[in-house]
C-alpha cells in the first residue's frame, strides 16, 4: 500500500533522511530513490525491511513543489 509524506529531514553526507507520514517518522536510505531528496518534497512510498527494521523504499516525487514551510 502506497504512504504519502514529505521528506522531513535528509542529511546528504550521510545518504539518509526521514519521511513525515501523519504522525509517524519513516526512515529512508537515498539508495530507495530515484531522485535526490530535498527536505520539503511531497513523497509517495512503500514500507519495506530495512538494515535494521521498517523502512521507505520505492519512494518517488509526488509533485515538484515542496510543503509551505516543511509542514509539521
Amino acid at each position: 500500500m502506497k504512504l504519502e509524506g514529505y521528506v522531513q529531514k535528509y542529511f546528504s553526507d550521510r545518504g539518509f533522511g526521514f519521511i513525515a507520514e501523519n504522525k509517524n517518522l519513516h526512515f529512508f536510505h537515498i539508495t530507495s530513490c530515484s531522485f535526490i531528496p530535498q527536505e520539503g518534497q511531497r513523497v509517495m512510498f512503500n514500507v519495506g525491511v530495512g538494515k535494521k527494521g521498517p523502512a521507505a523504499v520505492e519512494v518517488a516525487l509526488v509533485e515538484s513543489g515542496v510543503v509551505a514551510g516543511g509542514a509539521k
